[in-house]
């Protein structure tokens, strides 16, 4: 914030207003667009929220207004768009029955994503199998999120 101040000669010069360190400044949000969703506290700097759940595809967006105010009377406010995006939820298609004879390769395909992780450290859409153990990928969609497949027990 800037100020007009009268210096000593009678001329005016701009000076730049701060909150001194150790003032306690006060915080105010209120969200006022959006699926409502309820906030850790609405009187501190950074609040946290749980984020309402997204259909694959879609978005939400959330608009908070946070008002902040020094102990002398000044205060100013911002507006915060927060969009929320899907978390996905992979599938995993496997090419054979769960039960499959020795020497048999079971291939594991996941549904499309950016990034994979399955349970054996592979990182690939899909992995081949031989031997028994239970397997789950959890993916990356392009927005960053993640999501967990459910298992599959394979048995050799």
């Amino acid at each position: 914030m800037w100020f007009l101040q009268n210096a000593p000669s009678h001329r005016y010069m701009w000076h730049q207003f701060d909150d001194y360190p150790n003032d306690i400044l006060t915080y105010k949000w209120d969200q006022h667009d959006g699926e409502p969703v309820k906030l850790s506290s609405y009187t501190v700097a950074e609040p946290t929220f749980m984020a309402p759940e997204v259909a694959n595809g879609q978005i939400k967006v959330l608009t908070f207004t946070l008002t902040v105010s020094d102990p002398y009377g000044a205060n100013n406010s911002a507006t915060v768009e927060v969009v929320v995006n899907p978390n996905p939820d992979p599938v995993i298609v496997i090419n054979c029955y769960t039960t499959v004879c020795e020497g048999t390769v079971a291939t594991l395909t996941s549904t499309v994503a950016t990034s994979y992780l399955w349970s054996n450290g592979a990182t690939t859409q899909s992995i081949s199998v031989t031997e028994a153990g239970t397997y789950y990928v959890t993916v990356t969609n392009e927005y960053g999120c993640t999501g967990t497949s459910n298992s599959i027990t394979l048995n050799i």
